[in-house]
């Protein structure tokens, strides 16, 4: 009797102090802006379940000390691919503009509308922050 009384207090009074002290929703808390930069992906012939793909960045960090990462989406949805930038990575993935040919590989790589998500963490002193940028887009063609 005394166990059953215990959990009906106690598990809804924990339920409501971790509701409580939750984080908000990342997609609620994160600044959008595009004044960050961009990652531009041209449209292309898709070439077959797994090959590279052209892509641009050219970043505007507000500080020195900044990391970027960078989802690609299919129509449907589902994240294919990531990349990854650092500021202080000793190869091009450390500058702040540049091209590379990213793979995309899977049954999923068909002709379509891709998302191209793009997120900031920088530092300004010991303080880190988080900014979004309004996605970008590109399709992939059938043929030319």
């Amino acid at each position: 009797m005394l166990r059953r009384t215990v959990l009906a207090v106690a598990v809804p009074l924990l339920l409501a102090v971790g509701l409580l002290t939750a984080p908000p929703s990342p997609a609620q808390s994160i600044p959008v802006s595009n004044s960050i930069g961009i990652v531009k992906v041209p449209d292309q012939v898709r070439k077959g379940n797994c090959a590279k793909y052209r892509l641009r960045w050219n970043f505007n960090p507000p500080s020195d000390q900044w990391t970027v990462i960078v989802r690609i989406r299919t129509p449907r949805g589902f994240s294919i691919a990531s990349q990854f930038w650092d500021s202080n990575s000793p190869n091009n993935l450390g500058r702040e503009e540049g091209r590379l040919r990213i793979p995309l590989c899977g049954s999923s790589v068909r002709p379509g509308r891709y998302k191209v998500e793009m997120q900031m963490v920088y530092s300004e002193g010991r303080d880190n922050y988080t900014v979004n940028r309004h996605p970008t887009y590109f399709r992939l063609l059938r043929h030319a």
